[in-house]
């Protein structure tokens, strides 16, 4: 899920391991030869735990910049984000955002409420709308659980740092629009884990198939989709 015409793509979730992400390269357009790294994510929660599947793709253009990107971030032990847009712009704010959890905790003593880390977030994307402005956009997934309603959440965002809330799933990017059809068609808010997380692979899959930015599983490198998992515990 990202904006524009390349990216790659990503599923959040907290609480579950998740490969390190590889170094993209970054460099801002108006520079001779500069080539902008963007990425796609995609995600999904469900009810009282959730889980999420995203590939590991980022191109420059028409060409694949790396097939080993990871777009999936734990943020603390209940919450987790993934991201979309320019590669390295992204994976810079994921990591302060992680950091910001941390700091604030070790000062405080105490986690912020979820809904207070998504604000957090908000506020750190609209602070990137100057870089937005030349098409250097950062557009994350946020999700957690949240103990006071005692169920996952999924917050998404827009460029200049307004939140929304959803329901049950989501995906964007270039290819979240046909990640969002197959969810749509196969949804069901009681399923459990295993099922989430088929049904977020499988709504990858059918986005592969029609974006050229979205990859599928690559078992001739062993590079598979990134899984994660937020839950209660």
């Amino acid at each position: 899920s990202g904006a524009g015409p390349e990216n790659s793509r990503c599923f959040p979730g907290a609480g579950a391991p998740g490969r390190e992400a590889q170094p993209v390269d970054r460099e801002r357009r108006g520079v001779p030869g500069a080539r902008v790294h963007r990425g796609r994510l995609r995600q999904r929660v469900g009810h009282l735990r959730g889980g999420g599947a995203g590939d590991r793709r980022a191109a420059e253009g028409h060409r694949i910049s790396s097939k080993r990107t990871e777009k999936v971030f734990k943020t603390d032990h209940s919450s987790a984000m993934a991201v979309a847009g320019v590669a390295g712009l992204c994976l810079d704010m994921a990591k302060l955002f992680r950091t910001e959890l941390e700091h604030y905790e070790k000062i405080e003593g105490a986690q912020l409420v979820l809904q207070g880390k998504a604000n957090k977030l908000a506020h750190m994307i609209k602070q990137n709308f100057p870089a937005a402005l030349q098409g250097l956009i950062v557009v994350p997934i946020f999700v957690g659980y949240d103990p006071k309603l005692r169920k996952g959440r999924i917050f998404k965002y827009d460029v200049i740092g307004g939140i929304y809330e959803e329901e049950g799933y989501y995906a964007t990017g270039s290819g979240g629009k046909d990640a969002r059809n197959t969810i749509k068609k196969l949804y069901q808010a009681d399923l459990d884990e295993e099922a989430a997380l088929k049904l977020a692979l499988e709504a990858l899959y059918d986005a592969a198939e029609e974006d050229a930015a979205t990859a599928g599983p690559d078992t001739m490198h062993n590079i598979y989709p990134s899984i994660k998992t937020v839950t209660a515990q």
